[in-house]
């Protein structure tokens, strides 16, 4: 698949080289030069006896892999943390990778019964009601004229509900992130904001709430 890093396999096949899963293979490089099987088959790569029972998605702690398995929810909840450190103001759950994908595989032209059937759902209003962007993606003016149809300008659009903020602290590496937070001028700031917060939650009007907010905001 390309590009290399979209095959939804690789990361399950890092977890299973870095658990050292497989019998007769060590490395990616040594799977990756594998001769592809003439007649386009599968290849099987074979798990180690004593993996089997092993759970494939264990909960690490700082030393080692524990072989308890991950909560249910562990997934979901890593995805709105990377959303967050990569400087999304709001949460990007599951739910939102899986809708995109199935407008994708509308404007693809999959079938109906083929998009029921990667999304698991039975009602086929189910996507119009649930999954289809709210944008319309008829360009009038292009199908008046029999013109070629546009579709870059649908994708900025979209993202305009997106509010991405790429300065915001989280989105800082660790160890920057670190270090800064030891910074006099920014321990500092950050004792400012939090006083301003305390003050702002005691304000019942807005007029005097004002002054409070515009300082808080020129800190940020």
């Amino acid at each position: 698949m390309e590009p290399l890093f979209a095959n939804p396999v690789l990361p399950l096949l890092a977890i299973a080289l870095a658990d050292r899963a497989f019998q007769e293979y060590a490395t990616f490089e040594e799977i990756e030069a594998i001769p592809p099987p003439v007649d386009r088959s599968l290849y099987h790569l074979r798990i180690k006896k004593d993996m089997v029972r092993i759970p494939f998605f264990q909960i690490v702690s700082a030393d080692r892999p524990t072989g308890k398995i991950q909560g249910a929810g562990s997934f979901s909840n890593r995805t709105v943390d990377l959303g967050y450190h990569a400087g999304y103001e709001e949460n990007i759950g599951i739910y939102n990778i899986r809708r995109e994908t199935l407008v994708k595989a509308d404007d693809n032209r999959y079938s109906i019964s083929e998009r029921i059937k990667f999304a698991g759902y039975n009602n086929p209003d189910t996507f119009f009601g649930s999954h289809a962007p709210e944008l319309s993606t008829v360009n009038s003016i292009v199908s008046y004229w029999n013109k070629k149809r546009r579709t870059v300008y649908l994708e900025g659009f979209r993202g305009l509900s997106l509010y991405y903020y790429p300065q915001l602290l989280q989105s800082l590496p660790a160890k920057v992130e670190a270090d800064l937070n030891n910074y006099p001028d920014f321990i500092s700031i950050s004792e400012e904001i939090e006083i301003l917060g305390e003050k702002l939650r005691g304000i019942t009007t807005k007029d005097k709430a004002q002054p409070a907010q515009a300082r808080q905001e020129e800190l940020y």
